[in-house]
């Protein structure tokens, strides 16, 4: 927790010259401590909350340490600095301020909490930190290729997440996962420089023993009829699956069914995708 006021010019009382930290970047504020700042622009004391004032601004922290960081509005000298930098130098810049999350994100989560700040800058930071951010984060689509990112982002993506489910194999149209892979292998979509793709294929069954047996030998008959054609993709990939716990946890037949169909489908599935094809 942190409290802050305005002090009292560096007139009589108050702050001395040596007591006051300019502010030009971020900065952690120990625990249980008293620091007055000075900023040339606004203060961020907390996401999107800003403080400003002519003069020094003192904070006092509690049991916590505190973050606060400059938003000083860049002026010509920065444009002219920047602009005689080459390439490799703004990206080891930018790679010192641009966060990137851990674990997989979708696009909507990316998009609001780690490149906003950068893509209403100049048009070339937004380019170079896109560039940036995405060789480094996995896309994760969850619900099908509906949620990929927007067309403006996708030439940028290095690695995807995609979950999708068996269901869509007997659905002969241009919106399932199927077919957005198949446009990837014949290069037919804007992921130019997809290096690696994890395909998980989500699959849940019925409770009733003839159900799912009649369930599992329809969609079997299906796979094997209809869908899978060899998928060759340019990038390095693996396949995974992910069952309804209904399925896994079953009693009785019900287990003992579910497994053997699941070890066929699986071995049909991986042996149809053929990772780093390059074509002639």
């Amino acid at each position: 927790m942190s409290r802050y006021k305005s002090s009292p010019p560096l007139s009589g009382i108050g702050s001395t010259i040596s007591d006051l930290i300019p502010l030009f970047h971020t900065m952690s504020i120990s625990a249980n401590s008293t620091v007055t700042l000075v900023s040339p622009g606004r203060i961020e004391v907390a996401p999107g909350v800003f403080i400003s004032s002519t003069a020094p601004i003192t904070f006092f922290t509690t049991d916590h340490p505190y973050t606060v960081s400059a938003n000083v509005p860049l002026g010509s000298g920065f444009v002219k600095g920047w602009n005689k930098l080459p390439d490799e130098l703004k990206l080891q810049i930018l790679s010192s301020v641009v966060s990137f999350p851990t674990s997989p994100m979708n696009f909507k989560s990316v998009e609001l909490t780690k490149l906003e700040p950068f893509i209403f800058m100049t048009p070339e930071i937004r380019a170079l930190s896109t560039e940036l951010f995405y060789g480094k984060t996995t896309i994760l689509s969850t619900l099908g290729v509906r949620k990929l990112p927007p067309l403006f982002a996708q030439p940028y993506v290095r690695k995807l997440e995609l979950t999708m489910c068996l269901c869509d194999l007997g659905l002969r149209n241009n919106n399932t996962a199927f077919a957005f892979l198949r446009r990837v292998s014949k290069g037919e979509t804007n992921f130019q420089r997809l290096q690696h793709i994890r395909i998980i294929f989500s699959w849940a069954a019925w409770w009733e023993e003839d159900a799912l047996f009649v369930w599992e030998v329809r969609f079997w008959d299906r796979l094997c009829r209809d869908v899978l054609q060899d998928i060759n993709l340019p990038c390095s990939g693996i396949v995974d699956f992910r069952y309804h716990p209904q399925v896994l946890m079953g009693p009785g037949l019900i287990m003992k069914v579910g497994d053997k169909v699941k070890a066929k489908m699986e071995k049909i599935v991986r042996d149809r995708f053929h990772f780093n094809v390059q074509k002639d």
